[in-house]
């Protein structure tokens, strides 16, 4: 099996792997993700703004790393499936598509990622990662986690407020230039209380003014993010214009599945080509 290894994030500084996390890293499919933008077309307004899922899924599993860590520290005994959390938080995008969230939550063209079981049996089951997890006897809970099985499990993954969102809202708003952060000491509020990850805004009985700030600073930075990013109306029509492309491809022959093998520049490529092919036979 792959060393521990240690990686250098633009975003979170250093962040430690260990060798399972660097073996499911190093497969095809999860190096596939290299080729799918976080953003979509939002590079179109914000140039910098080419990260890539890849990137983001090292940031989210390295997130929840941080999350356990003040789980861990609050808890008179240790959570049980920690590696199954940090395995779980690294493939959570693992099903994504080129342009996925105007595809699927947009334009609905698509069910989501995580809600396509044909998609999830296929990339948890059928390819080297599937092979891997079955190997070290998580397959099933690591399938649980992102699908969502209402536990502290999957709120840590990809909750209101998860490793998912902690990474993401730095990583936007570093590579668009917006000067948007939340304070670190959020991660001491992280409690599992009653099965589910929760967020303490006490102490001694009374009201953290602090903690409940900064939980209301995280949701602005998010709907700084929707306004200024995720609907900015260039990055709307452009999507539009994708998906547009896509649904006449899928008429004319494209499958699902072979989506799920491309990145955004091979997709772009697949669609100018099969659109290219059906004006020429029109036009003869």
């Amino acid at each position: 099996m792959s060393k521990r290894k240690l990686i250098r994030d633009a975003v979170h500084g250093d962040i430690e792997m260990s060798p399972l996390e660097v073996e499911l890293m190093d497969t095809p499919e999860f190096q596939r993700l290299r080729g799918i933008k976080q953003l979509g077309t939002a590079f179109l307004v914000f140039p910098s703004a080419v990260h890539t899922r890849f990137e983001h899924s090292l940031g989210t599993s390295w997130m929840a790393h941080r999350i356990l860590e003040s789980v861990r520290r609050g808890q008179a005994a240790g959570l049980q499936d920690e590696q199954v959390i940090r395995i779980a938080a690294l493939l959570h995008d693992i099903t994504h598509i080129p342009f996925g969230h105007t595809l699927e939550d947009e334009r609905r063209v698509l069910p989501r990622h995580d809600k396509d079981e044909e998609r999830v049996d296929y990339f948890f089951r059928q390819t080297t990662i599937g092979r891997i997890l079955k190997r070290e006897g998580i397959q099933d809970q690591v399938i649980d986690v992102i699908t969502g099985d209402d536990t502290y499990a999957s709120d840590i993954v990809g909750g209101a407020i998860s490793a998912d969102l902690l990474d993401y809202l730095r990583r936007d708003t570093y590579f668009c230039g917006l000067s948007q952060y939340y304070d670190q000491r959020i991660f001491e509020s992280f409690i599992v209380d009653n099965g589910r990850l929760v967020m303490n805004l006490e102490k001694q009985g009374r009201l953290r003014q602090d903690a409940l700030s900064e939980l209301v600073n995280l949701l602005r930075i998010r709907y700084t993010l929707s306004e200024r990013v995720y609907y900015h109306h260039t990055k709307v029509a452009s999507g539009a214009m994708i998906s547009k492309a896509v649904e006449l491809a899928l008429r004319e022959g494209m499958t699902v599945q072979e989506l799920r093998t491309l990145g955004d520049e091979t997709l772009i490529w697949t669609l100018r080509e099969l659109l290219q092919g059906i004006r020429l036979s029109h036009t003869c």
